[in-house]
């Protein structure tokens, strides 16, 4: 064998490898579902709640944790070309179905995620302890609500400085924090 002949091949051995590695790479994020497969401990990928595109290139999925599957976590994803990968990985809410509180119990708890190099997109989910809660304002923006299996979960993203939330009865009327 020639050396043009073995380093032909050697080439080609390359390229060979090359094409085996992209293509697994592509395989492996080339879909939301599959970047979401491939999320390890301590944020396996459970019962998937809901899904929002934040804009073309980022969603947002609420889901349970595959372990512990009463914990709320939220995952970010973005899209770079054909690929898609997890840019943040945030939550850890206890789900509990909303009840009639004892004085001085939480009526509801929060978590943002900022996922952007600047620290100003957010993602904000809240879960309400509360029956008396029926809608939660980030600063002076509702948040959307998505009920599921009895579970009151809500959710709001965009972009700016971290504001106060704000809890509001079946009334209209605010209510504290902590059940009176």
């Amino acid at each position: 064998m020639t050396q043009t002949s073995s380093r032909k091949n050697f080439v080609g051995f390359l390229f060979l490898i090359l094409v085996i590695f992209a293509g697994g790479i592509f395989a492996r994020y080339s879909s939301i579902d599959r970047v979401l497969a491939g999320i390890k401990e301590p944020f396996e990928v459970g019962e998937v709640l809901a899904q929002r595109e934040i804009d073309d290139k980022t969603t947002v999925i609420l889901c349970c944790n595959e372990k512990e599957p009463a914990k709320l976590q939220n995952i970010i994803i973005k899209r770079t070309g054909f690929l898609y990968h997890a840019v943040d990985k945030n939550g850890f809410l206890e789900l509990e179905k909303p009840q009639a509180l004892e004085q001085g119990k939480l009526r509801a708890n929060m978590n943002i995620s900022w996922y952007d190099e600047d620290n100003l997109s957010y993602v904000t989910m809240a879960v309400v302890y509360d029956e008396a809660v029926e809608q939660i304002y980030y600063g002076d923006k509702p948040m959307e609500k998505i009920e599921h299996e009895g579970y009151k979960i809500f959710l709001i993203y965009g972009e700016g400085e971290e504001q106060q939330y704000h809890l509001f009865g079946q009334d209209g009327n605010e209510l504290t924090h902590q059940a009176e």
